[in-house]
């Protein structure tokens, strides 16, 4: 529901290319301090960074990134939930199945269900 920043928002916080990267690497074990180093900031910068464009930590920027990856895998595929969550970076399907329901109040099989219904 977060509003997302304008591109020369990103680049002026120097985070276009950690965004894509991120975004390409959802499956990916993704840690603020490496990331930081991709960008040559301390994790304390980035997230210092994060919290002014997008209002949240790395770690939650990461998270959502994430839960919107698999709602669109939800939606749009017919794919095994665990394997959207293995994709999604998840460590398994409890765990995707865990931060969905906390993000969204439904299950991801609920979900999909009431996307496929109509």
């Amino acid at each position: 529901d977060l509003k997302w920043p304008r591109d020369s928002d990103l680049e002026l916080a120097n985070l276009w290319s950690l965004v894509k990267y991120i975004n390409e690497n959802l499956d990916q074990t993704l840690r603020t301090e490496q990331l930081a180093h991709r960008i040559e900031m301390s994790p304390i910068q980035l997230d210092r960074r994060m919290k002014r464009v997008f209002r949240l930590s790395t770690k939650k920027f990461i998270m959502k990134c994430r839960l919107e990856e698999a709602t669109r895998q939800l939606e749009t595929t017919d794919l095994p939930i665990s394997t959207i969550a293995l994709s999604c970076g998840f460590t398994d399907q409890s765990s995707f199945t865990r931060n969905f329901r906390a993000a969204t109040s439904d299950t991801p099989a609920s979900f999909r269900k009431k996307v496929k219904r109509g």
